[in-house]
């Protein structure tokens, strides 16, 4: 699935839905659900004022610690949905003279896939999401190419003499 690198504690306040977008120096044309990778460091952030925060500040600063005591580094920890790309977002986030990757409907994944590499740009991770919940999959029917992640594979995979996806009641499962 497609994945993009960002740094905490950018990802995850993508992730839990408090940062609405992600700023770019480029464009993107794509639409569409990709993985959030947390790149092994933490971005270089410093408040605008010393020895006094904005609730903005106090927010990152917030969300940096939650990734510091939760171990978000160099994992894939979630997915989010790209839904536009525009200059002079009104969000708060917004920073001037960028691309603003406008984000919906933000899935922070209760295990993160750990010890990934992360690259530059878009790139192919190898994991795939659940299409119930969003969650990593690691079931997928070979007819219908629907992933499942453990959890809501029971209801849908039988397991008896045959392997049966019930979405689309075929008999392969890989």
């Amino acid at each position: 699935m497609k994945t993009l690198t960002i740094k905490q504690p950018w990802a995850y306040l993508i992730l839990a839905g408090i940062k609405d977008l992600e700023n770019r120096t480029w464009k993107t044309n794509f639409r569409g659900r990709v993985l959030i990778h947390a790149g092994a460091k933490p971005a270089n952030f410093k408040p605008e004022m010393e020895n006094q925060c904005t609730a903005q500040e106090i927010t990152i600063f917030s969300a940096l610690n939650h990734a510091e005591e939760n171990d978000l580094f160099g994992a894939i920890v979630g997915s989010i949905e790209i839904v536009d790309c525009v200059r002079n977002h009104p969000s708060i986030w917004a920073e001037k003279e960028r691309w603003h990757w406008v984000l919906k409907k933000p899935i922070l994944f209760k295990k993160p896939v750990r010890n990934v590499k992360g690259k530059l740009s878009f790139w192919e991770s190898g994991v795939e999401v659940c299409h119930i919940c969003g969650q990593p999959a690691n079931v997928i029917c070979g007819d219908c190419g629907e992933y499942f992640c453990p959890r809501c594979s029971a209801p849908y995979i039988q397991v008896t003499d045959y392997d049966c996806c019930k979405k689309c009641e075929q008999y392969k499962i890989k």
